[in-house]
């Protein structure tokens, strides 16, 4: 499966879920990949997010930031996607 094979509303919607989600708790959550329509380096960004939140070191903005821009590389299309189901 490919990110465009999915409607941009369901990618935006998992997405901001997980990511809310590693600046709520702190916690990776790259292993739930496989359940869901982002890339792995959509993925990596986002654990990056709750590495910070975790640490806290003062990051969060950047990282977010850089998540955001991961996720927008995704939509553009450049990245294939291997999950079947989306979490939200």
């Amino acid at each position: 499966m490919y990110t465009n094979e999915l409607a941009e509303e369901t990618l935006r919607t998992n997405f901001e879920h997980w990511l809310r989600e590693a600046i709520r708790t702190g916690a990776a959550g790259a292993h739930l990949q496989p359940v869901t329509p982002l890339t792995p380096e959509t993925w990596q960004a986002i654990d990056a997010v709750a590495a910070a939140v975790a640490s806290e070191s003062g990051r969060l903005q950047a990282v977010v930031l850089d998540a955001r821009r991961a996720f927008e590389r995704q939509l553009d299309k450049t990245h294939p996607v291997t999950a079947h189901t989306a979490a939200a």
